[in-house]
């Protein structure tokens, strides 16, 4: 993207036993910036503590960019450059030259527009209603899945009968 900041990020990980020798995935995701909708970079390592990534990444307008580590222990993550929210008093965490951030949980990122002010009630009701509607769409699969199966095996028989009585004429 001409005239657009880009970044290619040289990451330490401090401290060095922060993630496991061969973790899941360390990786640089940018969205939400407009028509070239995600963009995902899996880093090189260069060194035991020391990654690259291996593109240029986004670091303008309304893109989010992150860096994202997965060992299997821990899903978290470091904000790169996440733009000024007003609608939740969220300020802009620029992409400096060279910066360091702490690795938080990677939720409190990717969801930053979460409100924990809720109460507990409302979480379980809430939880309560995506299982019966997720109950709901397996009960229609497992009845479709049955009566399609009837219908096969009622033609499947239909044919057979026919095919003994072509024979026996």
């Amino acid at each position: 993207m001409p005239g657009k900041p880009e970044v290619i990020a040289k990451v330490r990980l401090e401290p060095a036993n922060l993630i496991d020798e061969h973790p899941t995935w360390v990786t640089i995701l940018s969205w939400q910036g407009g028509g070239a909708g995600v963009i995902n970079d899996q880093l090189r390592r260069t060194g035991p503590d020391t990654w690259e990534s291996t593109k240029p990444m986004p670091v303008h307008g309304n893109w989010k960019t992150l860096l994202r580590l997965q060992d299997g222990r821990m899903l978290a993550a470091v904000p790169i450059f996440l733009p000024a929210d007003p609608a939740l008093g969220a300020p802009e965490t620029p992409a400096s030259a060279e910066f360091t951030r702490d690795v938080v949980p990677e939720i409190s990122i990717l969801q930053r527009e979460r409100n924990l002010d809720v109460p507990a009630w409302l979480w379980g009701i809430s939880n309560l209603i995506v299982l019966l509607c997720s109950l709901a769409v397996i009960a229609g699969l497992c009845v479709t899945t049955a009566r399609i199966s009837r219908s096969i095996a009622e033609v499947g028989a239909q044919a057979e009968a026919r095919d003994r009585e072509a024979t026996v004429t």
